[in-house]
């Protein structure tokens, strides 16, 4: 090394001065002086030894030792960083194809941010990146803008330059879900910096920071960021009030029709979770009441309003949910569901008041409807109760086999029944009369035969009691007439006999019915009573089995503790259940059947548990034949089964 410094001098530029520069600078690159070696080369390229007759080898070794260069000195840094620029901007001017080489390019930028040529440095970086967006050389570049933000900490460039950087849609799916993470925790930081610079930061109830800092902040991007970060803090430290006001600060601060109404309805959600049934209602019901919303967001938001108000079994919720202006956006399935519940309860204890009943009118008659209608007719006011008759009228024809029309025919009965049962009771008792008064029972049995096997067991039991009650009276005649008539009295208590034997089998195919149906009817209990019931007595159950919905969702220091587990708890079913029975236990009827049956759903491991309390509450609600389907799969959830199947066998037992 020492000696062609010694001779280099001596020779004034010839092609041995070239050899000897050039092999002085390969030396120095083999014993790992860099800065030396292609400080050496750089010389050569420039012709300082005279022209060399390999430039491009020159100089690509050049920018191959100074990038390679460990110098630890600042002055030495330097010195390398500039000799690298000086040589990779000389080797981009020597062609076109050097110029446009990104590898080049991104190499000189790159010094240039070493050399602390800022801000100009991140700017090129960034014009370099969107104009070569699909190449590597691209993400390299985003990758040191976001570095020297990052080094700095300097929150808002990593949001302001991540932002940028997105837009530029670079390649790598990773890559552009890193700046995605990096921008949101750079705006995370930036939040957070703000929330803890205002008075009375709570470092152990952050959701309730961040919500303070959002509410008092005029910066609409800050604020929107702070509500963010509320939600998620609340989330986290269960704080269900804080969590819901920070997502109604949202929707509030949301401009977007749709982007608020989606909002919402995940408000809705959260409170219908923990069984506050009447607040998610109220909320659908607002989203859909804003006019920018397309019609399939509006339908979706009513729809899930009035199934929620049918998981209540509450029919004051459905005269909301009906009466609402927007209830014309319902589905026709949902407006069927509507249908389906209130005909449920006609035909039921529940009592229903006359804006209830319009409800059927107003979502559509069909015949099970109608058939509830007409089965409650007599408790019924005056106006809906002739509408009925009216409908029913223009519904049957004479030979009609639908149930609406069988049952008319058996109400039109019950006078014939009254009449031959009074000839029965006071007929003579001679062989002449006999005749007479057989022939009118039999035509009477036969009109009540006519009525069997139409499918409805609610009817099949009437017509069997109805049955039982004419032979048994029959017999009783006949008696009489045998005893009256001492000749032939052997060959009519064989009658007699043959009359009893119909009156048992009616009797017997009224308890086997009332055995195999699910379904329960208030005429199940005659089958073997010694009095006979009115028609009323056998349509209508009498008091009892209902209660009265708060129409609330008031709740007490324990039912929010309940409440809290429950949001907190995604997967855990058990906090669910355990507020469904608080409900149940608390004669909250109508929020236990609403939950329960949510947690079906939801919990599909859990589903026999929820379901005995389900079927438990509806059985306190009054829908018999719907809380009897739910009880026969339960479970047996803190041993509640067996009492409410007990308290259901008994309806139908005299």
């Amino acid at each position: 090394r020492d000696y062609y410094h010694l001779y280099i001098p001596f020779f004034d530029r010839t092609a041995s001065t070239i050899k000897m520069a050039t092999n002085l600078a390969d030396v120095y690159y083999l014993l790992g002086e860099y800065l030396k070696s292609g400080d050496q080369y750089l010389r050569i390229y420039q012709n300082e030894y005279g022209k060399s007759p390999n430039r491009k080898a020159v100089i690509e070794n050049a920018i191959l030792a100074l990038q390679k260069d460990k110098s630890v000195g600042f002055y030495e840094k330097v010195r390398a960083k500039g000799l690298l620029l000086k040589a990779v901007t000389r080797y981009q001017a020597s062609s076109p194809d050097k110029k446009n080489d990104p590898k080049l390019e991104l190499l000189r930028l790159k010094t240039e941010y070493e050399q602390g040529f800022l801000p100009k440095a991140i700017e090129d970086l960034f014009a370099f990146a969107r104009a070569r967006p699909n190449t590597h050389q691209a993400i390299d570049a985003a990758d040191i803008i976001m570095d020297h933000f990052n080094t700095l900490n300097d929150f808002q460039g990593l949001q302001f330059w991540a932002d940028k950087l997105i837009a530029l849609k670079l390649p790598g799916t990773n890559f552009r879900a890193k700046l995605t993470k990096i921008k949101s925790q750079a705006k995370s930081k930036l939040v957070q910096e703000k929330v803890k610079a205002i008075s009375g930061y709570d470092e152990f109830s952050e959701g309730k920071s961040y919500l303070a800092a959002a509410l008092q902040s005029n910066d609409m991007a800050l604020k929107d960021a702070a509500i963010q970060e509320a939600l998620a803090k609340s989330k986290r430290e269960h704080d269900f009030t804080t969590f819901l006001e920070a997502a109604n600060a949202l929707a509030k601060n949301e401009k977007n029709p749709q982007k608020r109404a989606s909002i919402l309805r995940s408000i809705a959600q959260e409170n219908i979770k923990v069984g506050k049934f009447y607040t998610g209602i109220a909320k659908l019901r607002e989203a859909a009441a804003d006019p920018a919303l397309d019609p399939a967001t509006k339908r979706g938001l009513m729809d899930d309003s009035v199934n929620t108000a049918i998981m209540l079994h509450d029919s004051s919720a459905l005269v909301q949910a009906v009466n609402d202006a927007q209830f014309a956006q319902v589905s026709a399935p949902v407006k069927g569901r509507v249908r389906d519940q209130i005909a449920d309860a006609l035909d039921s204890p529940v009592e229903l008041r006359p804006e209830e009943v319009s409800l059927v009118f107003k979502t559509g008659l069909t015949e099970e409807v109608l058939l509830g209608l007409f089965k409650a007719r007599n408790k019924l006011d005056a106006r809906v109760r002739a509408r009925v008759d009216t409908e029913v009228a223009a519904h049957c024809g004479s030979q009609s086999r639908q149930l609406v029309c069988l049952w008319s025919q058996f109400s039109a009965l019950e006078r014939v029944r009254a009449g031959a049962l009074k000839i029965l009771k006071t007929a003579s008792t001679d062989l002449k009369s006999l005749e007479a008064f057989a022939s009118q029972f039999m035509e009477t049995s036969r009109r009540y035969q006519i009525l069997e096997g139409a499918g409805d067991p609610h009817l099949e039991t009437a017509v069997s009691i109805r049955g039982r009650e004419l032979y048994s009276e029959f017999a009783g005649y006949l008696n009489r007439v045998a005893n009256a008539n001492p000749t032939l009295k052997n060959e009519i208590l064989q009658k007699v006999r043959e009359s009893q034997g119909s009156a048992q089998v009616y009797e017997q195919k009224c308890i086997t019915l009332s055995q195999k149906v699910t379904a329960i009817n208030p005429a199940m209990k005659y089958c073997s009573s010694k009095t006979f019931p009115t028609l009323e007595n056998m349509l209508y159950w009498g008091k009892g089995l209902t209660a009265n919905a708060s129409h609330t969702d008031s709740a007490s220091g324990d039912s929010e503790n309940l409440q809290k587990s429950v949001f907190s708890s995604d997967s855990d079913p058990e906090p669910m259940l355990k507020l469904a029975a608080y409900y149940f236990e608390n004669q909250k009827y109508h929020h236990a059947a609403a939950l329960s049956g949510y947690g079906t759903s939801l919990y599909k491991a859990r589903e026999p548990d929820f379901k005995v309390i389900l079927g438990c509450s509806l059985l306190k609600l009054g829908y018999l034949t719907e809380a009897g389907f739910h009880l026969r799969s339960a479970g047996d959830y803190q041993n509640r089964k067996a009492a409410c199947l007990n308290a259901l066998q008994k309806l139908r037992l005299p």
